[in-house]
C-alpha cells in the first residue's frame, strides 16, 4: 500500500506581511485598522 503525505506550502513572507507573521510566531493575531475611522481591515 502506498501512503500519500500532503504537504502544505510555507507562506512567502514579504516585507509588508512580516509584522503579521511575527505576531503569529508570538501567538498573537495582528491586523490593520483604518487610520481615519479605526475600523478593522481584514482581507484574508
Amino acid at each position: 500500500m502506498t501512503t500519500y503525505e500532503q504537504r502544505i506550502p510555507r507562506p512567502l513572507i514579504t516585507q509588508d506581511a512580516a509584522p503579521y507573521w511575527q505576531g503569529v510566531n508570538a501567538g498573537r493575531l495582528l491586523y490593520q485598522r483604518c487610520a481615519s475611522c479605526g475600523a478593522a481591515v481584514w482581507q484574508p
